[in-house]
């Protein structure tokens, strides 16, 4: 075979197609257009049935396979069955999938180690590579048994974190160092155009956050830290839109009262992605004070922090997990502390207050994503990771390294 022969690849997946999944869809689609023959295996169907719900650039998977049965009544019994069958049965076609396939990609440990202990010691011709992303490295990890990833650590073949944060925290859990690598989630910069935002003179200041409104994402935090701003500064002219929905929604409101910021702070929900395109676009910055949730859940990289700063919003943020990789303060952003109010409020008034600071902060903010968190050029990486793998390249790759560094 020559050194550009396409690779089978399987991605082992929980419901799909997940469209708010991107990262995964994302190098679903750069490893078809690179040539490779991908399949999926997935628990069930997600986000419509199957693959009727596919976006059009994935039309060239070769199949979707689904652990779930398609029949209803088959679903129903399956799901009523111990844990331990279901599991088996899902076991099988972990090691089908191995065994059919020259490389096997599982986005979150879990899938990982599911699929290392399906297949244990047994001969296979796929190669495991396994992606860590957030909670499958903070509030699982808390939650499970300590051995959870001891399978997964001496039966797959790269162990890939999202962050050097989480490479270290594998390196603690046990993981062999010499199976470890950095491997970024990014956004394809292209469908983000670079826009200064003029200064806001005559207008509110306009910030903006996107996430569940679940703890970590702090929105707590920027309640209390906006309510400081106002009594520090009531000269300043400002509004926070929050996109986004979940459990903490009523008592987030509850705590906008309190605080007397209902003329300053709007809970716009979940909204469809033409309207966050609108928002983000009429907004002057970007905030997101995540922290570690009383649960030990923890955040990877935000991808909505990466999809501000591409299209020129400048972003204030938190010293949290892998986010000081993405965002260096006072060069590309701003960071305060966790769960910090007067730290955050600082940043904020910074923000809000230094028209050419802003500037500065968000072309050095595009300048990082281009070239560190930029999907094309982290599919061309995969890519190259994937094929020295499988044995198809020559040229040594530092799996133990990022590909794309700082300049």
């Amino acid at each position: 075979m020559t050194n550009r022969d396409p690779l089978r690849i399987a991605f082992r997946v929980g419901r799909f197609p997940t469209l708010s999944e991107t990262f995964v869809l994302s190098q679903i689609e750069g490893m078809i257009e690179r040539g490779h023959r991908v399949s999926i295996l997935a628990d069930s169907p997600a986000d419509g049935d199957g693959p009727a719900a596919l976006p059009g650039r994935l039309a060239g998977l070769e199949e979707v396979n689904y652990v779930l049965p398609r029949s209803p009544l088959l679903a129903q019994t399956y799901m009523h069955l111990p844990y331990r069958i279901r599991r088996a049965l899902a076991g099988v076609e972990e090691r089908r999938m191995c065994r059919d396939n020259d490389i096997v990609v599982c986005n979150f440990g879990w899938f990982g180690a599911m699929t290392a202990e399906s297949v244990g010691g047994r001969q296979r011709r796929a190669r495991i590579l396994t992606i860590f992303h957030g909670d499958d490295m903070s509030r699982t990890v808390t939650q499970a048994e300590p051995d959870l990833y001891a399978e997964l650590f001496r039966v797959g073949d790269v162990l890939a974190a999202v962050s050097d944060f989480w490479r270290r925290r594998l390196v603690e859990l046990g993981a062999p160092e010499e199976k470890l690598t950095v491997h970024h989630m990014g956004v394809d910069v292209d469908r983000y155009p670079f826009n200064l935002r003029p200064p806001a003179e005559a207008r509110p200041f306009e910030l903006v956050t996107v996430g569940r409104l679940v703890e970590k994402k702090g929105a707590e935090f920027i309640l209390r830290a906006l309510a400081r701003v106002r009594e520090s500064r009531p000269d300043l002219r400002f509004r926070l839109r929050a996109i986004g929905d979940g459990p903490l929604r009523e008592p987030l409101e509850a705590l906008r009262a309190e605080l007397g910021l209902q003329d300053r702070v709007e809970f716009l929900g979940a909204v469809a992605h033409e309207r966050v395109a609108e928002v983000l676009a009429a907004s002057d910055a970007f905030v997101l004070p995540s922290v570690v949730a009383s649960d030990g859940d923890m955040e990877g990289i935000p991808v909505s922090l990466m999809e501000a700063m591409a299209s020129g919003l400048p972003v204030v943020s938190t010293r949290h997990s892998g986010i000081p990789e993405l965002v260096e303060h006072g060069v590309s952003g701003l960071l305060a502390e966790e769960r910090d109010v007067e730290d955050l409020a600082r940043q904020l008034t910074r923000i809000m207050t230094d028209a050419d600071g802003r500037a500065e902060l968000a072309r050095a903010a595009r300048r990082t994503v281009e070239l560190h968190f930029n999907e094309r050029l982290l599919n061309d990486r995969l890519d190259a990771m994937l094929r020295r793998l499988a044995g198809r390249e020559h040229e040594p790759f530092p799996l133990h390294e990022p590909l794309l560094r700082r300049a």
